[in-house]
This record gives structure tokens, sequence and C-alpha cells, in this order.
């Protein structure tokens, strides 16, 4: 029997559901409390020890195991990308491909009102993109200063234009600011580049967002688990 695992660390409840792929149908259901403070191992040791008495089943048994988190109410992103139909585009390919909802977007230069449009949104990841590597540099540094100066305190990932990348990091440095950096999501004209970005999301969501402690430990355990995402990507 081909085996799947679902889990779902949430806020108050890591909750697992068990699938047979071959027939397929649900197996068991269970849930444990998350232990998000000390370690989400606790807590899933927990929800699977309640799945067993269910369906006797090991770790070692399961085919397959992906991971997504309910917790902090998911993840809310803002995309601004240089022309919608190219960078734009691709962020948001790169945002809802890591599992994310995207509340706002942007392109071309920001202007004031749009700098006050998102003070006033819930966010917690701003994705800047902007240029292929070499190409326009203008628009994403106008556009990094317009954030760095604002009073946003979500976090920011820049994957635009690499050549500026330097200049990206000392401008939010100086706007006091947390900007993470990923591979620009399209080096070359109408190349995209999107899985190092959105591995980037992902890793910010766990360990900043939900600081999910003990997550690497959990794929190191569990090497058959696949990829970790926030919802709604993942739902079960």
């Amino acid at each position: 029997m081909r085996s799947f695992l679902a889990v779902d660390f949430g806020s108050t409840y890591t909750k697992l559901n068990l699938f047979d792929l071959d027939k397929p149908c649900l197996l068991a259901q269970s849930k444990g409390k998350t232990t998000i403070e000390s370690s989400i191992l606790f807590g899933f040791q927990e929800a699977f020890q309640c799945l067993q008495q269910y369906y006797p089943i090991s770790l070692n048994e399961i085919s397959e195991i992906k991971v997504c988190s309910s917790a902090a109410g998911g993840l809310e992103m803002v995309v601004i990308g240089l022309v919608p139909e190219l960078t734009l585009d691709a962020a948001k390919k790169a945002a809802l491909g890591a599992g994310a909802r995207i509340v706002q977007s942007f392109s071309f230069f920001l202007k004031e009102e749009d700098i006050k449009h998102l003070e006033n949104t819930n966010c917690d990841i701003l994705l800047l993109t902007g240029g292929s590597n070499g190409g326009n540099e203008e628009v994403v540094l106008h556009n990094a200063m317009k954030l760095a100066s604002s009073n946003l305190s979500c976090f920011f990932l820049y994957s635009g234009n690499e050549k500026v990348q330097e200049n990206i990091r000392k401008i939010f440095e100086k706007g006091k600011k947390t900007c993470f950096f990923s591979k620009n999501i399209m080096p070359d004209i109408n190349q995209l580049s999107v899985e190092d970005c959105r591995e980037k999301i992902r890793e910010i969501f766990f360990k900043n967002i939900i600081q999910a402690k003990g997550l690497e430990e959990l794929k190191k355990l569990f090497p058959v688990i696949s990829f970790l995402l926030p919802q709604p990507c993942c739902n079960f």
C-alpha cells in the first residue's frame, strides 16, 4: 500500500490525515496540541500516536509526508514587479506557488499613494522584483527606497536584478527593515526561475512568521517530507 500523510501545523492544533493512495481513501485522522514554543516535533508525535490508535502504522511505512501550516492565519503577501506581463506575473507565480495569498500587487514606479495604501494593508511578506540581470535598475532602486522609508513592518524579499542586490541591501539596512534575498525570478527576458524565491518565502514563513522551532529536526527525521507550505497551497 502506498500511504500519504498530510500534516497541518495550526496555531492551536497539529492535524494529521492518513490516506491510502492506491484505493484512494482516507484511513485515519487525528490531532495533537501544536508545540511551536518548544518544538513542533512534540505536537506531531502526540498527534501521530493518536493516529496509530485508529490505524496501526509506523512512520517508516509511510510513502510520503506533506506539511503545511495554517498558523498565523496563513501567509499574506504583496508583490511588486516592473512590467505587469513579465516580472510582476513571475512574482505572482512565485508567491502563489509558495502557498501565499496575494493581497495587493503593483508594477512600475511606486507612488506616495501606493505606499500609504500599503501601510494600511495586512501583509506578512512583500516581494520586490524587477529587471533582468544587468537590465533595468532605476525602478527597483526607486521602489526599494520608497519601501525602506515607509512605516511598513513586514518582512521584505528581493528577487530582482542581481546586479543591484548589494545596493538594495544597503537601502533596506539604512531604513532598518528586514530584507531577505533570493535569485532573480526572471534572470533574462521571458526566462522564469521562481523555485529559489518560493523556497525563501516558505523559509521566512516557517522560521520568522510562525517561528516553528524543530522544523529542521522534522525534515531530518523524515526524509519522505517533500516540501513544506503555508496554507492555502496545501489544503486537505
